[in-house]
């Protein structure tokens, strides 16, 4: 492992450490239930269930409007006719970086985005869902954007190396049936604790102070 991504992960994991232990549950819980209420956040919501958590086949304009990716036409009916050699690859390899140099550096961003949601997509215990928002958090958006991928998602890691207990916590909201539609008990840990701070990311970008607790 490169030791300047080891270095910047540290940095991430003791940021997503003083950030949920600043969290108590009853605020979480109202930050989700304010995540769900949102009429679009739900159609997405329904989107990501098909697709990454059963399954569907992924017909790549629909994902890159669900995503926001604005990726070309063309760029997708390539996607869409290599589907199966596509999805293989990714599933033999597991190598973001070879995926990017191969099919995306020609459209930098918004490639290197795409690159993130597609290995999310197909390993969501594994790749974040790299958003500028996340990598504005971790004070990443200068950096490479496919380096800052890769220390996010090893960031991740080592934090849940030893808080699983913590989100494991969150996830227990399943049992609340207004949070069926999140599907909590399927849901990645990783894709649960980049939505949570996403979704407090967003809200502040719009002008409120932080999630309504």
């Amino acid at each position: 492992m490169n030791k300047y991504i080891l270095f910047k992960a540290n940095s991430v994991n003791k940021k997503l450490k003083m950030y949920f232990d600043s969290k108590a549950r009853a605020q979480v819980q109202s930050m989700l239930n304010d995540y769900i209420t949102k009429p679009k956040l739900k159609s997405f919501i329904a989107y990501y269930n098909k697709i990454v958590l059963d399954r569907e086949r992924i017909d790549f304009k629909k994902f890159s409007v669900e995503w926001g990716l604005r990726l070309t036409k063309n760029f997708c009916e390539e996607l869409n006719i290599n589907y199966g050699k596509l999805t293989a690859e990714i599933k033999s390899r597991k190598d973001i970086i070879s995926f990017y140099i191969d099919r995306c550096q020609h459209n930098d961003k918004m490639h290197g985005s795409f690159c993130s949601k597609i290995f999310h997509t197909v390993f969501p215990d594994e790749f974040p869902p790299v958003d500028s928002l996340i990598r504005k958090f971790f004070k990443l958006d200068s950096e490479n954007l496919l380096l800052s991928i890769l220390i996010i998602k090893q960031g991740y890691h080592d934090y849940l190396k030893s808080n699983y207990n913590k989100i494991g916590r969150i996830k227990g909201l399943k049992s609340i049936s207004t949070f069926n539609i999140l599907r909590l008990n399927e849901l990645s840990y990783i894709r649960l604790i980049d939505m949570i701070i996403w979704w407090e990311q967003k809200n502040k970008t719009q002008g409120r102070t932080g999630i309504r607790l």
